[in-house]
């Protein structure tokens, strides 16, 4: 029993610290289009941002302040969400620079608009603004409501709608958040895709149907479009032996290589754990200690807060 909990904390860990290393990773590559660059082959900081090894982006970023409201406010609050993000984008909180240095043009709209308003759901629910900027930072959501797979996928769409209110980012997020919670129990990657519960936007068929397993590599595009990302991280995650190999394919299909290796790094990390994550890069990461401290903190938190919410049988 004790080594089951210990393994389940690894994953937990790993999910979180495999979304920062993938980050780190595929920053290099950000923007650089697929077959003008030399393959990566490790963690080396640089590109667009000319940052050092093991710092991270808006992905990241993002997923912190979450993961803080998540724990601070014991559960789903999108409003101190939302001032977390703005503080983020204000003053650089929860940065690896120290300053909002990258932010996509979705998450910035909904940030005015909410500074406006004052109203947190105010992602753009268009599908043309089907971005991926809400399923990069998802992590931490699967990781507090880890008890309750249904309460789970149901804030993971509530956490999309604060920046990103379009039904495509709603049911990206629906799923993935299952895919991560199977993954961290899951001994097959195989089981990780059987039994998807509910109903999803035909867009979402590649995964629903396990076809994307199918694709050519040269097929994945690593573009911001939530429903591509998705696929691209997924066919890397499906197709790799270790977490390393599968991080190394999202970030050099390039472009989006930061976002696609982040949401790798998700279930990468949840399936091979932070034991799975290559010493150098877990230590690498800014913030890593506290990186690693706040998924287990976020895990514990979201057990206690099911066993006093749920009335005795």
């Amino acid at each position: 029993m004790q080594g089951q909990r210990d393994n389940l904390q690894d994953r937990v860990i790993g999910s979180l610290v495999g979304l920062a290393c993938g980050d780190a990773v595929g920053t290099t590559l950000e923007f650089a289009t697929k077959g003008t660059f030399k393959p990566l082959t490790d963690m080396i900081g640089g590109g667009p941002f000319n940052l050092n090894k093991g710092q991270w982006t808006d992905d990241t970023s993002m997923a912190l302040c979450l993961a803080h409201s998540l724990l601070e406010k014991q559960g789903f609050d999108a409003k101190d969400q939302m001032e977390r993000y703005c503080k983020w984008h204000n003053h650089g909180y929860m940065s690896s620079t120290g300053t909002c240095f990258d932010i996509g043009m979705t998450v910035s709209r909904a940030l005015r608009q909410y500074q406006i308003t004052n109203i947190p759901f105010s992602g753009a629910t268009d599908k043309y603004s089907s971005g991926n900027g809400s399923i990069m930072r998802l992590a931490p959501i699967p990781i507090y409501y880890f008890s309750d797979i249904s309460t789970c996928m149901l804030y993971a769409q509530e956490s999309s709608r604060t920046t990103h209110g379009s039904p495509l980012c709603l049911d990206a997020c629906r799923l993935f958040s299952f895919l991560i919670h199977k993954a961290f129990t899951s001994q097959c990657k195989n089981d990780i895709f059987e039994q998807i519960p509910g109903h999803f936007c035909s867009e979402l068929d590649p995964v629903t149907t396990f076809h994307f397993k199918e694709l050519d590599y040269s097929m994945l595009t690593g573009s911001g479009y939530v429903i591509d990302s998705l696929i691209s991280a997924l066919w890397c995650f499906y197709h790799s032996n270790d977490f390393k190999e599968s991080i190394l394919l999202a970030a050099n299909i390039g472009n989006d290589a930061d976002t696609t290796a982040a949401i790798c790094g998700q279930i990468a990390g949840a399936f091979y754990g932070y034991n799975g994550i290559p010493v150098d890069w877990r230590e690498s990461i800014t913030m890593a200690p506290d990186i690693k401290q706040l998924a287990l903190d976020l895990y514990q938190a979201g057990i206690y807060a099911l066993k006093i919410t749920t009335p005795p049988q």
